[in-house]
């Protein structure tokens, strides 16, 4: 088990119009060449138990929508949250509008219109891809007390999340931004995000395209709840996508440093 550095770990990709036609844009590219560095906020890992097929996950860092390198009239109108991820061969891009109900046509406009969850394949939509990955070797912290001291001292901390059921496990760690202790019970509790969530009831070529962000608390080893990022209809005309639904389970939680 490694440690992952988030705060060193990159997402790299170029868009190079030179070389291939990009399918995500929303506009014509001020520049024929562009090279993006995110950074990653999560890693999972999915193991197909029958075949032992094994797909890792990296989310990148939240933007926004933007016109790269123009003089002025930086962020497109109307503007969206972004968000990729990204396996070794695919792209996940999620984006948040003001309202759900937000049409952006894709560029050229014969692409048609921008969706929410766009997914296609990295080598027919960027130049080139990588990632930077910083990793460590990790100890798992089991003492609360231990935590709580860690956590005044100022201590990065990541936690690791597994899922499991009957086909597949998926593990996801992510560092903890937020955390509430009490030192007098004993009390360690993450609130942080967004992370992966999947329900796993996909096969599993079909995971990633079906991968959810949530939001995860939790202050027992065995036992979270996701908040995940779902379309919440707020009258006849509008709805908006939101962290409101709750999902609780039983996983295997544990804190590593």
């Amino acid at each position: 088990m490694k440690f992952f550095d988030f705060s060193t770990s990159f997402i790299l990709f170029q868009l190079d119009l030179s070389k291939i036609k990009p399918k995500t844009v929303s506009h014509s590219p001020p520049l024929p060449i562009n090279n993006v560095r995110i950074n990653i906020e999560c890693f999972a890992e999915l193991y197909e138990k029958a075949t032992s097929r094994k797909q890792s996950y990296f989310v990148g860092s939240s933007c926004k929508t933007e016109r790269v390198g123009v003089v002025q009239d930086f962020w497109t109108d109307p503007n969206a949250d972004y968000l990729p991820i990204f396996s070794k061969q695919n792209y996940l891009i999620i984006k948040t509008f003001e309202h759900s109900q937000v049409s952006v046509p894709l560029y050229p406009p014969s692409l048609g219109v921008q969706p929410i969850r766009q997914y296609g394949s990295i080598e027919d939509n960027f130049s080139s891809f990588k990632t930077i990955i910083n990793q460590s070797r990790a100890k798992t912290i089991t003492d609360f007390g231990k935590i709580i001291d860690l956590t005044f001292e100022g201590v990065p901390l990541n936690a690791i999340t597994e899922i499991e059921n009957e086909k597949y496990r998926f593990l996801i760690q992510y560092p903890i931004k937020t955390i509430n202790v009490n030192e007098e019970v004993k009390m360690v509790q993450p609130d942080t995000g967004p992370i992966l969530f999947s329900d796993l009831n996909h096969d599993f070529e079909m995971i990633m395209e079906n991968l959810e962000l949530a939001f995860i608390a939790w202050n027992k080893t065995d036992y979270a709840e996701f908040l995940v990022r779902k379309e919440k209809k707020l009258n006849q005309e509008f709805s908006v996508y939101h962290y409101h639904e709750v999902k609780k389970m039983k996983v295997i939680n544990s804190i590593i440093i």
